[in-house]
C-alpha cells in the first residue's frame, strides 16, 4: 500500500475508565507496531494558547496503512473497548 508516509496525532479528549484505556494502549501499540506504526512522542507541554489533551504522535509509512488497521477485524474489539474507555479526536497529516 503506496502513498506518502503520515503522521497521526492522536488526543486524548476524556477518560471514562483509566484501568480499561491503559490495557486498550497496550494492546494498540502491539497491533500497531506490527503493522508499521512508530510512536515519536507522547503528552506534551503547551506553549501558547489553551491546554491540549494527553498528545500521541505516531508515524506510518501511509495513510493506506493505517487506516487497514483502524478497519481490520483485528482491531475492531480494541475500538470498541477504547470507545467505552475514551474520547479521542485523531488527524492524519501526510509528510511532504
Amino acid at each position: 500500500m503506496n502513498g506518502p508516509e503520515v503522521l497521526v496525532v492522536v488526543e486524548v479528549l476524556e477518560v471514562r475508565d483509566q484501568a480499561a484505556f491503559d490495557a486498550y494502549r497496550a494492546e494498540a501499540r502491539q497491533q500497531s507496531s506490527a503493522r508499521g506504526g512508530m510512536t515519536l512522542a507522547r503528552e506534551s507541554a503547551t506553549f501558547e494558547g489553551d491546554a491540549f489533551g494527553d498528545l500521541m504522535v505516531q508515524r506510518w509509512p501511509s495513510e493506506a496503512i493505517f487506516r487497514s488497521w483502524q478497519e481490520s477485524d483485528e482491531y475492531r474489539p480494541l475500538l470498541e473497548r477504547r470507545r467505552k474507555a475514551a474520547d479521542l479526536r485523531l488527524a492524519v497529516l501526510p509528510l511532504s
